[in-house]
């Protein structure tokens, strides 16, 4: 109970800034610069279309402005209480990324939305990893799925892009 209070306040501060897709406006991201690294929140209003079981909510950054997920770095929740980090090499189910450079804050539903939220560094290193950028323009990649056997292919209405300069 601590944990949502605490996220929903967290939310409402003036130091959050957010974009919405523009093909889809039930995903938010919502992000805070806190030096060399950022705070992501991905949220994915699930009241929309309650007759889909989301299963799993995604949110990646690809440097390539095309938003595919080829080559795209990933943080994906795959049940309530944990988020992993991922890579893309393809058009194919993502890898796990063995160096795990997420910071979990939270992974659950509030009120029927879904919320993904996380902290990591701009630049992490990681071979594995993209830098997301404190200036200039970032592309974030998006989706959700109700496969409940894994990373299985998201449709083409589960998905977008959202790209924003921080």
């Amino acid at each position: 109970m601590f944990i949502t209070i605490f996220l929903i306040q967290e939310t409402l501060c003036d130091d959050w800034k957010s974009a919405t897709d523009p093909d889809n406006p039930r995903v938010v991201l919502k992000w805070k610069l806190m030096g060399k690294k950022i705070n992501l929140q991905l949220r994915i209003d699930s009241t929309v279309e309650p007759e889909v079981n989301i299963r799993y909510i995604a949110l990646g950054w690809n440097p390539d402005a095309d938003g595919a997920m080829n080559n795209a770095d990933m943080a994906i929740s795959v049940e309530e209480g944990v988020i992993q980090d991922y890579f893309s090499e393809g058009f194919e189910p993502p890898s796990e990324d063995l160096s795990n450079d997420i910071e979990y804050n939270y992974a659950g539903v509030i009120d029927g939305v879904c919320i993904m939220d996380f902290t990591r560094s701009l630049d992490t290193g990681d071979d594995r990893d993209n830098v997301i950028k404190a200036k200039g323009q970032n592309t974030f990649i998006w989706a959700f799925g109700d496969d409940t056997d894994g990373l299985e292919y998201h449709g083409r209405k589960n998905r977008g892009i959202i790209r924003t300069a921080l």
